[in-house]
């Protein structure tokens, strides 16, 4: 009654990832000709869903963590222009480890490209950026 048999896309946009994953699944079987578009809850949930054979997953939350993050930084003073390389860099190594983790079957390839604190138990600070001189911010009566 919907159409699916003779729709282009189907997209599965819910807060469930059991569910989504159901759907998914159900769909690819009954609706082969569909470009199949799953929102998923997770990493390990995007994992499963590529695994599955899904056209495209996004992660719920990526995309406005990456803008987010990007934000946060020219707030920061850091001009746009570096803002947007670290975002891309950021991107990149997402990608890169996500395709390792996909061939892989396991959350644990591609660590090493993950910008983290190596101390051991103790944190040291590796800033994505070289520290430079402040840039004054709007004060709270503009």
């Amino acid at each position: 009654a919907s159409g699916a048999g003779s729709a282009r896309a189907i997209l599965v946009c819910i807060d469930d990832a059991v569910a989504a994953t159901r759907i998914a699944q159900l769909v690819r079987a009954q609706f082969p000709q569909a470009q199949l578009l799953v929102r998923a809850w997770d990493r390990e949930h995007a994992r499963e869903l590529q695994n599955s054979g899904v056209d495209f997953q996004i992660r719920e939350t990526f995309e406005s963590a990456m803008l987010f993050g990007r934000q946060a930084l020219q707030t920061l003073g850091v001009d746009a222009i570096a803002a947007r390389e670290v975002s891309e860099d950021i991107r990149r190594r997402d990608s890169e480890r996500f395709a390792l983790e996909v061939a892989s079957g396991s959350g644990q390839a591609g660590k090493e490209r993950l910008y983290r604190n190596t101390g051991g138990d103790r944190l040291e600070p590796a800033p994505l950026l070289e520290p430079g001189p402040a840039t004054p911010g709007p004060s709270r009566s503009e």
